[in-house]
């Protein structure tokens, strides 16, 4: 539902008389948020890896509706506040484990169509929040209304499988069978859930054991690794600081705010089904590349364009943001292939939504202190864009596993079921 946007059109400043001298509190709100954001982020990494893709799922799902709910009861500034920083905190947790969930769900061939149609859906729930907030003027119902279709995910969450290989490396042989079987006969491939038996899945597990012992410290062991981090570690920055940098802004076009959000919204559509196009055929290291320089390009050119032409600055503003959002769509995607299947949890969890929790923070802050729409607003955009782009042009295609070892295939279940045939008796 587009809910990290939520506190966008949240509006408590005028009830607790955040104005004048303390209406820099109404920024410090939206950095508060980011910052639990950052933090969930770095939390759920373990939790999934403890407990299960699908449990800390239905964790996440219940933290965000129980604060967010909590937040339009809030009888003060202080209390909206720590609410809104565990909300920030169970969102993270949708994010990053429903993306994992996916991409080990789906073979390589599919994974782009899964990380870039699959996310159509969070275009949808944007283009909603902007309806939404149309109509319901109180922040309080707005807030129970954009919170409100977590309880429809809590529903269709016990239709939702848990990770064959996070149960295979966790010693739940049967359980990933069951799930295995459940895929072959969904796919009607009932000739493949006869090879699948508890002998080969548990050499399988037996194998996977030997990843358990992976942390975050593995990313900066080998020089390849280091590097990679860095790079990617940038990139994320780069693509989260002028993402939220847009979002945020919805005063900066000088058009209604509603229909501001909409259009800003509405453009991810062809943004993503023009990156899915692209992704193979230019590849994912160009791809990122590409929008991350042409994002900043469309904020440099919106400096140096005199106010009275709002008419293109308003389709250059469009454009950036339809550009940085095919960045963040590539990048899911390309993060999970660069690195290694035992790196994978700690690399993607480490720069998912904490980038975004830093930079949105920051950016949060920058408004406050300079008006959305000034050059320097703008300026500051642009140069933290410039070292994102240069960054992913020199990361490598991806796949690239650098020397941990693991493909990055085989954390999906195609891989699963290829080596379950390997090991298979003929």
């Amino acid at each position: 539902m587009g809910l990290r946007q939520l506190h966008l059109h949240l509006h408590p400043g005028t009830e607790w008389d955040l104005v004048c001298d303390r209406k820099s509190l109404t920024q410090t709100t939206s950095s508060i948020f980011f910052f639990g954001v950052m933090i969930g982020s770095i939390a759920f990494g373990f939790l999934s890896d403890r407990y299960g893709r699908r449990n800390t799922l239905l964790a996440s799902y219940i933290m965000a509706a129980v604060f967010g709910f909590s937040s339009a009861f809030a009888n003060s500034y202080v209390l909206f506040a720590v609410l809104r920083f565990f909300t920030g905190f169970g969102l993270t947790g949708i994010g990053v484990n429903s993306i994992v969930l996916s991409i080990e769900w789906v073979d390589t061939d599919h994974r782009s169509f899964i990380g870039v149609i699959g996310s159509l859906s969070w275009c949808l729930g944007n283009m909603l929040l902007a309806a939404f907030a149309y109509l319901v003027n109180d922040w309080r119902n707005l807030t129970m209304t954009a919170t409100a279709p977590l309880g429809l995910a809590i529903l269709t969450w016990w239709w939702i499988p848990e990770s064959a290989r996070w149960l295979l490396a966790h010693g739940k042989v049967e359980k990933a069978k069951f799930y295995l079987d459940k895929c072959a006969e969904f796919n009607k491939r009932g000739d493949l859930s006869s090879k699948i038996n508890l002998e080969t899945l548990s050499s399988i597990e037996n194998e996977g054991n030997k990843d358990k012992n992976y942390t975050y410290l593995d990313l900066i062991k080998t020089p390849k690794m280091r590097k990679l981090t860095l790079l990617t570690g940038i990139v994320w920055y780069g693509i989260a600081s002028t993402y939220y940098g847009i979002s945020l802004n919805i005063t900066g076009l000088g058009l209604n705010i509603y229909l501001t959000h909409f259009i800003y919204a509405a453009i991810e559509v062809p943004a993503k089904l023009m990156i899915y196009c692209c992704l193979n055929i230019v590849g994912r290291r160009k791809c990122q590349a590409g929008t991350l320089l042409l994002t900043g390009l469309c904020i440099a050119i919106n400096i140096f364009l005199p106010q009275d032409l709002w008419h293109l600055r308003v389709i250059v503003g469009i454009l950036g943001k339809g550009l940085s959002e095919a960045a963040f769509t590539t990048v899911y995607l390309y993060t999970t292939e660069l690195y290694p299947t035992v790196a994978k949890r700690p690399g993607l969890l480490q720069r998912h939504e904490s980038s975004g929790g830093l930079s949105g923070s920051s950016d949060s802050d920058a408004g406050g202190r300079l008006d959305s729409s000034s050059s320097d607003h703008h300026l500051l955009r642009g140069l933290r864009v410039r070292p994102g782009g240069a960054a992913a042009a020199r990361d490598p295609e991806g796949e690239a596993a650098g020397d941990h070892p693991g493909r990055g295939a085989e954390d999906s279940v195609g891989g699963i079921v290829h080596r379950v045939l390997d090991a298979a008796p003929r």
